[in-house]
């Protein structure tokens, strides 16, 4: 059973998987006279399907989820024409593989040694992180 608490938690990898959502999503949130675009609540849905599929670890349920994911952004995507560049379509698929890759726990045999986990957290806490931090001229409020 895993454990509930700690730095391998299921739990922490999925609140995690929320901050990150929540940052690449703040800065995709589309103005009020841009085109609808996926933004802050639709990256949020994003990167927990990324960690369901990692922490389920079935490659058929993340393909699954991927293609959903995909399918979804097409949609929105088919929707709107008037919107040009891919920018935000591949910042979703980033956020769903990254947090699929990133979520499962893998068990080190070395003490002190460091998990390959835990370096995709930490950089897919520095990128979202440098995401937020974006120049002050984008559209970045929180509305």
């Amino acid at each position: 059973m895993p454990e509930l608490t700690g730095p391998n938690s299921p739990a922490l990898g999925f609140l995690l998987a929320l901050a990150i959502g929540f940052l690449v999503g703040r800065t995709r949130e589309p103005g009020p006279d841009d085109p609808p675009r996926p933004g802050m609540r639709d990256f949020l849905i994003i990167a927990l399907l990324g960690a369901v599929a990692g922490h389920v670890g079935n490659p058929a349920i993340a393909i699954a989820l991927f293609a959903g994911t995909i399918g979804a952004l097409l949609v929105l995507r088919v929707q709107h024409p008037e919107r040009s560049g891919i920018t935000t379509e591949l910042a979703a698929a980033a956020t769903f593989v990254w947090l699929a890759c990133a979520l499962p726990r893998t068990v080190s045999s070395a003490p002190g040694s460091e998990s390959c986990s835990r370096r995709f957290w930490r950089s897919a806490i520095s990128c979202a992180t440098l995401c937020a931090m974006r120049s002050p001229t984008a559209n970045t409020s929180i509305r």
